[in-house]
């Protein structure tokens, strides 16, 4: 179904019952955002941290640079 469907569809269904099952129906799409914005955040702090990771390992790798790779005279 497409979207649209789907929402006339939800909607019909929206129309027969209480509002009691209404608000939960309202409360369970809230969940669900909220979940797919924390996996989103998630993902991004998990390439954050990647990120960090890579910039440690690159800052280790040159602390002595100077002392490891002095510089020659003539340059």
């Amino acid at each position: 179904m497409e979207k649209l469907e789907l929402k006339n569809e939800l909607n019909r269904m929206v129309e027969r019952m209480p509002a009691s099952l209404v608000q939960e129906i309202l409360d369970f799409a809230e969940f669900l955002l909220t979940k797919k914005s924390l996996r989103a955040m998630e993902s991004n702090i998990g390439m954050r941290s990647s990120s960090n990771e890579q910039t440690a390992h690159l800052e280790e790798e040159f602390l002595n640079y100077k002392t490891l790779y002095p510089k020659l005279e003539n340059e």
